[in-house]
């Protein structure tokens, strides 16, 4: 099982990479994200299965770890074209989403946000 690095990025606080990796043997696709704040915390954290689900709906991971913000991971439909997180405290964003020539029918996207917030996420294609 191989590992690509999807896409990276940063802010003042954190700093991520999106890693990928598919099992041959029973086609699962695995999707983490490293993150680490600016003192050094890091987590580790994703989910494995189907590269998508069949009903098109997004496979989404929501996570925490002690130290960091929460993270939302998620791997889409190629064909959506924006994503658009809101979250409980009102507000929203619309994350970019990554695209690599070795997964054509998939997008990522990943987005940090407060811990006492929770997310909901709507894929929007067009």
């Amino acid at each position: 099982m191989s590992k690509q690095i999807i896409a990276s990025g940063g802010t003042n606080s954190i700093r991520w990479e999106i890693e990928c990796s598919a099992a041959e043997e029973d086609g699962e696709l695995y999707t983490m994200v490293r993150y680490e704040n600016e003192v050094g915390d890091v987590s580790k954290v994703g989910f494995g299965g189907p590269p998508l689900y069949e009903d098109g709906e997004p496979n989404v991971y929501i996570g925490r770890a002690d130290g960091l913000p929460s993270v939302l991971l998620a791997r889409v439909d190629s064909r959506v074209s924006r994503v658009r997180v809101e979250f409980s405290d009102g507000s929203s964003v619309e994350p970019p989403l990554y695209r690599v020539d070795s997964y054509p029918e998939l997008a990522f996207l990943v987005t940090f946000y407060p811990r006492e917030i929770t997310p909901h996420l709507t894929a929007i294609k067009g």
